[in-house]
């Protein structure tokens, strides 16, 4: 049965980046391909773009696509003869990571919808409710976000390489005094991994006649009392001695300035000579 889509009326052109954007159509009904194809060469001539549109009927034909060919875009129908749903954007998506999908289909379910932006969709949009104009800034749209997370992507994997390879072990606890977050030097200091001492209380992890002390700051900063504080506590490195930190730490604000925790480093300062278990 071939769907409907309305012809929007003319609007000012939005500005893309780049004038030429290729895009693969995973749709298997030849009418409504045709008109999606139709939708997009008119709003591409209003906007100045070239679109190449690359049409396959099913899963396996997109994915034979995409393993051969990069696109700037899918627009992906989740009804196909060889998957259905939400299972056909999961396959999807577990074939491209960088490229983003918008949902176009018959399904107008508000819970598939959510679904499907939850599980990285950049937009869902209904087969007859979607005009030339709406589909092309909805591709805009999807194009620029995508790259924006790929950005910030890059950005935090560029911080936390910069973060773990510190020679200090960073911290940050909630309010209850349990960590929730430990850099990688950490593992190297204690060798002990990362993962199984979050969101144990850090004063547990250090030496039982210094854990009143690491408290009673802990106190004063949660309390809003002071700024800053630094001190000296020591800590089981290992199995088999005990190591000195060095620990600057301050309370972490919400953006109303409200305190929700702890973040500080830890300084390695213990001598060549190991303290023994006392």
């Amino acid at each position: 049965m071939m769907t409907y889509f309305p012809i929007e009326p003319s609007r000012p052109p939005i500005q893309m980046e780049d004038t030429s954007l290729k895009i693969l159509l995973v749709e298997d009904n030849t009418d409504d391909a045709e008109l999606i194809e139709e939708l997009i060469n008119v709003g591409s001539q209003q906007y100045q773009l070239t679109i190449p549109l690359q049409t396959v009927p099913s899963l396996n034909g997109a994915l034979h696509e995409l393993n051969t060919m990069s696109f700037d875009l899918i627009l992906l129908d989740l009804s196909l003869p060889d998957s259905n749903g939400l299972e056909t954007f999961g396959k999807i998506s577990k074939q491209v990571h960088n490229t983003p999908v918008i949902v176009l289909t018959a399904y107008n379910d508000s819970d598939l919808a959510i679904q499907a932006i939850q599980a990285g969709a950049q937009d869902y949009l209904i087969k007859g409710k979607t005009g030339s104009q709406t589909l092309i800034r909805a591709i805009f749209y999807a194009i620029e976000r995508q790259r924006l997370q790929d950005n910030l992507r890059q950005r935090e994997a560029k911080y936390r390489s910069v973060v773990d390879n510190l020679k200090g072990v960073i911290f940050q606890t909630d309010l209850q005094g349990n960590l929730i977050f430990l850099n990688q030097a950490w593992n190297r200091l204690t060798n002990r991994p990362v993962e199984e001492v979050l969101n144990r209380p850090l004063v547990s992890l250090i030496h039982p006649q210094d854990q009143r002390l690491h408290l009673t700051q802990c106190e004063a900063l949660l309390a809003g009392n002071i700024p800053e504080v630094t001190y000296l506590v020591r800590y089981f490195r290992g199995k088999k001695d005990i190591g000195l930190f060095e620990v600057t730490a301050r309370p972490t604000l919400d953006q109303q300035e409200k305190i929700i925790g702890i973040t500080g480093v830890l300084e390695d300062i213990t001598t060549n000579r190991p303290f023994a278990y006392e």
